[in-house]
């Protein structure tokens, strides 16, 4: 069971498919194609790229959140790379704080209130990962600790898991269109896709090195089949 207190792993799904809505709307929009650049395409798919952003930043905060109520730290660290800039978010709480997580009543993470009768007990349960400091894994999408990379895979509708896919998919569409012309193999770069009348809105040919497999590591197999990802290494 991924979760301690079994309500977190329902308000984490619900809110899940709530915040995967809008990555389903960026997949549906035309972010590579072939020939003229399309200025009303390209506005819309940014528009639809940034609301799926922000997705994926609430779901990154809210699991972090739990993070912390499951793990007693007091502090976790996210890294995502992106085509163009990458995304960290970062979560810090104080250790004597207590507060309620959201729809789930009785419910608590540390925050104020240590010496309550409710904060001993959340401290002398079994924890779930040790207390202290962060620990991060590098993984072929970013750095993140390893109960974060249990709900990606536990909790499988997710707008961090769909948008690489996405961008998974969009990278073999690129390189399926490089071959039906004719193009060089080798690692995709802007030059490449000019020469070849190959549009990509969002720069996702940058991400090519790194998502190759992507979907095995998100299916929960690991990052060792990946070419530069290591295990457990403090943050």
């Amino acid at each position: 069971m991924l979760f301690y207190h079994q309500q977190l792993q329902s308000a984490l799904r619900a809110e899940s498919r709530e915040l995967s809505q809008p990555v389903r709307k960026f997949a549906g929009t035309e972010a590579v194609y072939a020939g003229e650049e399309d200025g009303l395409l390209d506005a819309q798919c940014w528009e639809a790229y940034l609301d799926a952003l922000d997705a994926v930043r609430r779901w990154l905060r809210i699991a972090s959140l739990l993070d912390l109520s499951e793990s007693l730290r007091t502090e976790t660290h996210t890294l995502l790379y992106l085509p163009g800039e990458d995304l960290q978010v970062d979560v810090c709480v104080e250790a004597e704080v207590c507060m309620p997580v959201r729809n789930v009543p009785g419910v608590l993470f540390p925050a104020q209130g240590a010496g309550s009768e409710v904060m001993r007990r959340q401290w002398e349960r079994p924890a779930c990962f040790h207390r202290g400091s962060y620990e991060g894994i590098s993984t072929p999408i970013g750095r993140m600790d390893s109960f974060l990379y249990r709900c990606l895979v536990e909790v499988r509708e997710n707008p961090v898991s769909l948008i690489y896919r996405h961008f998974a998919r969009l990278l073999e569409k690129t390189r399926g269109m490089l071959r039906a012309q004719g193009a060089p193999d080798g690692v995709m770069e802007e030059g490449l896709l000019a020469d070849y009348g190959i549009h990509d809105v969002i720069g996702v040919y940058r991400l090519d090195s790194s998502l190759a497999g992507v979907d095995r590591f998100l299916d929960g197999r690991g990052a060792q089949s990946f070419p530069g990802c290591s295990g457990s290494v403090q943050g």
